[in-house]
């Protein structure tokens, strides 16, 4: 079982998706970890070696180089003496697979205790109808609702088929493509409808954005900018680079005097030319934002960019909680410093506090 507790290590899991659970933070206060509230404010104190947010009605948290499972009022629900503990999602639900050497166990989103740890291999996959483990010729399984049954080895061979899929992969049929004409490049739709038109071969290099609308950024004399219908002009060709990062949100990157912004769908200014580099991961919300060695965040879904510095070892691509408060959901991201991890909540509170 893999350790996932370093935060910039969980964040395929912990981004997927908002669970009721207690409106509670991981607090780093110097080296030791707690608990603050939403406003930031530590609640449980920062005792632990280490912790992750809450799920179901639990936190993992480590005590003395062991982990254990703590509820929103700190009192232990599981002992610390586990080697390992993951959270994972099945059935809707969470629950939490338990390491204790090469042994594994199971408990539910309560911390209650459904297998001990002392079964050789466990098995629990999100499309399962039943959770399963087995020590020597022993058998068990576990049903969505925790109830614990004797099973046999057909149970667990069922688990080990029904990761098995078929694709079918449907024919392309390709729409445009690119053509040269005397050293000049150009786009040829191919199946020509009325508004849709092939881009003459006046340029140095031509990308697709969206064929379908007939928006294509274009290339020449070194500079990149994005025509449209009829080859009229949305970007100017001013951009040493320039690229899509949120169909989502229908924003662009670009590079202008060896600096990266953010441009609008038509060719405005949303983020200044002052950035070292922007990282978009796949279609999202917000990017991260570098300036010399150092990483902040910028918020783009709201009526305005939220700016979080660029002060940080690093930033984590994705929002590794989302906590539900005051019908809101409010987002947070890990960040680095040379202290140690933290939190960053999306409108730029920390929580954690270095040593000076």
């Amino acid at each position: 079982m893999k350790q996932r507790y370093i935060f910039l290590c969980l964040l395929l899991l912990l981004a997927s998706g908002v669970y009721a659970q207690p409106a509670l933070i991981p607090y780093r206060l110097y080296t030791k970890w707690g608990f603050a509230d939403m406003t930031g404010k530590l609640v449980i104190p920062a005792k632990y070696d280490q912790a992750t947010e809450y799920h179901g009605n639990c936190a993992i948290a480590k005590l003395n180089g062991k982990y254990g499972l703590i509820d929103s009022t700190g009192k232990q629900v599981l002992p610390f003496i586990y080697s390992g503990i993951e959270h994972e999602k099945w059935n809707n639900k969470i629950w939490f697979t338990l390491e204790a050497g090469k042994k594994s166990g199971l408990a539910d989103q309560t911390g209650k205790l459904l297998l001990p740890a002392k079964y050789d291999e466990l098995r629990l996959i999100s499309e399962g109808p039943y959770a399963a483990a087995f020590t020597g010729g022993t058998y068990v399984k576990v049903k969505p609702d925790g109830t614990v049954e004797k099973a046999i080895l057909a149970d667990w061979q069922k688990l080990e088929s029904l990761g098995e899929r078929k694709i079918s992969v449907e024919p392309y049929t390709a729409f445009a493509g690119p053509y040269t004409l005397n050293g000049k490049k150009g786009y040829l739709v191919k199946r020509l409808r009325p508004g849709y038109d092939s881009i003459p071969a006046i340029y140095d290099a031509t990308d697709e954005i969206n064929v379908y609308d007939n928006i294509m950024w274009v290339k020449k004399d070194s500079l990149w900018g994005v025509i449209g219908p009829k080859n009229n002009i949305i970007f100017p060709l001013l951009y040493e680079e320039l690229g899509s990062v949120s169909v989502k949100y229908n924003l662009y990157s670009g590079k202008k005097n060896g600096k990266f912004g953010i441009l609008k769908p038509n060719g405005d200014v949303l983020v200044p030319f002052e950035w070292d580099r922007l990282y978009f991961p796949l279609d999202q919300f917000w990017c991260i934002a570098t300036k010399g060695d150092k990483d902040g965040i910028i918020i783009l879904d709201g009526n305005e960019p939220v700016f979080i510095p660029a002060r940080y070892k690093d930033v984590s691509p994705y929002p590794v909680t989302v906590i539900e408060h005051e019908g809101r959901k409010i987002r947070f991201f890990a960040v680095e410093t040379p202290k140690g991890y933290g939190y960053v909540r999306e409108d730029g509170m920390e929580y954690f506090k270095d040593a000076k």
